[in-house]
């Protein structure tokens, strides 16, 4: 017998048996309430914790059976004995009756003190047993969400605009963390290195190699002038880690590329990674990446493996190019859970290169999954990461893009300065007031109810702006919850709901009408998490 006093309910309209029950177990471990009225104990139920109840069947208010699913809604595992003295039939059909329920028991009214004791034991013990593994695994999830943060804190911000380039990535687990690796060490205005990995396994194991992994190259990012960051030499730092300090538990396919956007000019090594593709933005043509295949093994596998540099490759490139990075898992996706096919690479090969058009660059990765999605790929069996990255080429048109953090001084500084841009370069002051008081709205709508603490923490928000005096074409980026753009409203009926609201003086109410008056040419489309959102603005007054 337990040592601990458990708490039991029960349930029978006979006063005889209830009387009888009770002393039972009064010399036990048990603390018992009775009552005679399904009701009643229900409402006992809901005000105390028991670790047990006792019901017969057949009572005139409601049968036992009700009773249990009148429990059940408010707790679906706690241990319900049924006390019977109905006779079963040909097909135990009571017996059956009793058992659709997994947590249901039977034991039959002409019991002895040893055997009810010995049934509420046992089924108890179960109970709590069931309750420990429960709080178990309630524990693992905890930390397994607090894992996934800590590791998407450690990613890069997930897109990135410079003076010089612009890339963003999608990073999909298929449990809630990933071995994934991605990390992106900016060398100068012009340079940066990327790192691209992959871990062997799933889940918790190769998600702390990963974490591993980042605080390694974190670490030779600082202690490494730029000049020694070659890919081979980090390849063979990374390979006598695995092999050294993770006892080739694991390894890892791995591309680390250096990128120089000034010269156009790339140097890259292959560890057993997916290559690098490249698409001509103007034209949507493939490059050649890699034409002679070179490469070397993936880091970890073997311990004297050398990655030379002979094995880096090295191209040139044009200002409209256009590359992509993926893991393994992204061929992995799809249609159904037994379909082993995966993407049909030559119809991801056409939508990137359709997509590499796409002026907007930083949705790419997004766009491309939500497309992969809607054909039908929709199956992960894997982690998986896409990546794209281009080169920012002035001259073609004046464009405005900002990174802004999700907080209302970063948002204010960001419409301030858009404003300013339209103004000063479009040479409009109607425009710029308009941009002004709509970017105030909407991006205020992201940060107070679009994004979670955590993403507000943690996200960005992107914005693209570009025009003429004529016309300003406003893009908005966030991974927020979506919002209503309240687009079958009428011009009258947003004049009327923007006069009430002013009226009332209700700031937070005032954001859709606001925008949809001031825009109301509005494109919003979702890809995969992302939200897309693109006003229209349009000079009606000229310049003032």
């Amino acid at each position: 017998m337990s040592e601990h006093k458990y708490n039991v309910l029960v349930l029978d309209d006979e006063k005889f048996i209830l009387l009888t029950v009770a002393a039972c177990l009064k010399e036990g471990d048990y603390q018992v309430t009775t009552s005679d009225h399904a009701e009643e104990a229900l409402e006992a139920f809901k005000a105390k914790r028991y670790d047990a109840i006792l019901s017969d069947i057949m009572m005139d208010s409601v049968d036992g059976f009700k009773f249990r699913e009148m429990i059940r809604s408010y707790n679906k595992r706690v241990p319900i004995i049924f006390l019977t003295s109905l006779m079963d039939d040909i097909d135990n059909s009571l017996i059956t009756r009793i058992m659709k329920d997994n947590y249901s028991y039977y034991l039959n009214k002409n019991f002895t003190r040893a055997s009810l004791l010995d049934k509420l034991d046992q089924v108890v013990q179960a109970y709590q047993a069931q309750n420990e593994i429960s709080q178990l695994e309630q524990k693992i999830e905890s930390d397994l969400e607090l894992a996934t943060q800590v590791q998407i804190a450690m990613l890069p911000s997930w897109l990135q605009y410079t003076e010089s380039y612009e890339f963003s990535f999608i990073y999909r687990p298929l449990f809630k963390i990933s071995g994934d690796l991605f990390e992106w060490i900016p060398l100068s205005g012009n340079r940066c290195l990327c790192v691209f990995g992959d871990i062997s396994g799933h889940g918790i194991h190769s998600a702390l190699a990963m974490t591993a992994v980042q605080s390694i190259l974190k670490q030779l990012s600082t202690v490494n002038s730029p000049g020694s960051l070659q890919p081979d030499r980090i390849l063979s730092q990374l390979n006598e880690f695995f092999c050294d300090k993770l006892n080739m538990c694991s390894y890892m396919t791995c591309l680390v590329a250096l990128w120089d956007f000034e010269e156009n000019t790339l140097m890259f090594h292959n560890a057993g990674h997916p290559d690098l593709l490249c698409f001509n933005a103007e034209s949507g043509q493939t490059i050649e990446t890699n034409p002679n295949q070179c490469g070397s093994l993936p880091v970890g596998m073997l311990r004297n493996t050398e990655y030379l540099e002979e094995n880096n490759v090295m191209m040139k490139f044009d200002d409209d190019a256009v590359f992509f990075s993926h893991s393994d898992g992204l061929w992995d996706l799809g249609t159904h859970a037994d379909d082993e096919s995966g993407i049909d690479p030559k119809t991801f090969a056409e939508l990137a290169s359709a997509a590499a058009k796409d002026d907007n660059v930083v949705a790419i990765p997004y766009r491309l999954s939500g497309a992969l999605e809607q054909i039908g790929y929709a199956t992960p069996r894997d982690d998986y990461f896409l990546f794209v990255i281009k080169k920012v080429v002035s001259g073609k048109k004046s464009v405005f893009r900002r990174q802004i953090l999700p907080d209302m001084v970063s948002s204010d500084r960001a419409t301030l300065e858009a404003a300013e841009f339209v103004e000063n370069t479009l040479q409009s002051k109607e425009l710029a007031a308009k941009v002004e008081i709509l970017l105030s709205e909407f991006l205020v709508n992201i940060v107070k109810h679009g994004l979670d603490d955590y993403k507000k923490a943690t996200d960005v928000i992107a914005l693209s702006i570009y025009g003429d005096h004529e016309k300003v074409v406003v893009s908005v980026l966030d991974r927020g919850r979506l919002w209503d753009s309240a687009a079958t409203r009428t011009d009258e009926e947003l004049d009327r709901l923007l006069t009430e609201l002013n009226q009332k003086k209700n700031q937070s109410g005032r954001g859709i009408p606001m925008i949809m008056k001031i825009a109301p040419q509005i494109s919003r489309r979702h890809h995969c998490g992302l939200n897309e959102t693109i006003f229209t603005i349009k000079a009606t007054g000229g310049n003032k």
